[in-house]
């Protein structure tokens, strides 16, 4: 399998989540310390506080994970997207859009898509959703948002105009519902791709994505199954590598 995980960037990932994790519960417990009226949960603080696993011994992610404490709920150090807008009445003029199932356990899922070609993931949650060619109109102006109606409900990014949506059945259509592009950059690290509504097939979108002009080639490539993909609570420590 052409793609690990870089276990010091994985080490890395897991004490910021650790650090953040600490503080969110901390403030909780704080709340119920006041409710109460009494310390009694100090002592539960001060364990947390106080605790700095060693994985100077670890070899996989696997192993990190069995140094979480078990109190401790997991709160992610980074959101699962930015620009999050809760609770927000669904726009009517939506020109293009997708929802989407994401969580820091599991590779982001798309549900349901419409002119949306694909999206680019360079790091963590950092998504940028690609619209089909010659959808917008360069001189309007259009709101995107990042939300979804409730917080057990899917993620939804729209974005929002007054163009009308020509009726083609393609808009709909997810043709690689379960393929990832990952894309090797100069430290190993990966952007990976997720293909939606391609007008194209998936070998011409990789051929377009991954071409290098000012080289004329191709940088360094691979297509997965997302259930072939490590972990995506360490999605900044996978690196692709067999490839010199």
């Amino acid at each position: 399998m052409p793609i690990q995980i870089n276990i010091e960037k994985a080490k890395n990932i897991f004490y910021k989540n650790l650090e953040f994790s600490v503080k969110k519960e901390k403030e909780n417990i704080q709340e119920k310390i006041k409710a109460e009226g009494n310390n009694r949960l100090q002592e539960l603080i001060d364990f947390l506080e106080g605790y700095v696993p060693d994985l100077s011994d670890v070899e996989n992610t696997a192993q990190i994970d069995s140094r979480w404490p078990e109190i401790l709920p997991f709160f992610p150090s980074e959101p699962l997207f930015h620009k999050i807008y809760k609770d927000y009445d669904l726009p009517e003029n939506i020109i293009a859009g997708c929802e989407l199932i994401a969580s820091p356990f599991e590779t982001t899922k798309i549900i349901s898509a419409f002119n949306i070609s694909f999206i680019i993931n360079n790091e963590g949650w950092n998504y940028k959703f690609i619209p089909w060619e010659n959808l917008l109109n360069p001189d309007k102006q259009y709101n995107y948002f990042y939300g979804r109606h409730h917080e057990d409900f899917p993620f939804m990014y729209s974005i929002i105009g007054d163009k009308d949506i020509a009726e083609e059945e393609q808009q709909y259509t997810i043709p690689y519902p379960n393929k990832r592009i990952l894309l090797q950059k100069e430290d190993n690290s990966v952007i990976m791709i997720t293909p939606i509504n391609l007008r194209i097939d998936l070998e011409e979108l990789t051929a377009k994505l991954t071409f290098i002009p000012n080289k004329n080639e191709w940088a360094y490539h691979e297509i997965f199954d997302i259930d072939e993909l490590p972990s995506q609570r360490y999605r900044d420590s996978w690196e692709l590598i067999g490839h010199e």
